[in-house]
């Protein structure tokens, strides 16, 4: 149960993800969702994801089929 339930987690923080790659790609200036998208990657285990997201260097199609694998 307790390993579904992460599997579950980490499907709610790549759906969370995928939004604020949304909110970023409309509003690349916008600093906390740049932060908080940052923040899940990290949580994803995606570090060098993070600093893409943080140096403006990432787009949504890459989260988009990354989040999904």
């Amino acid at each position: 149960a307790e390993e579904g339930g992460m599997s579950e987690l980490a499907w709610q923080i790549g759906e969370a993800a995928l939004a604020y790659a949304r909110v970023v790609t409309l509003a690349p200036n916008h600093l906390d969702a740049r932060l908080l998208l940052a923040s899940l990657h990290q949580q994803l285990g995606r570090p060098n994801k993070a600093l893409e997201v943080l140096s403006g260097k990432s787009r949504v199609i890459d989260y988009k089929m990354r989040i999904m694998l």
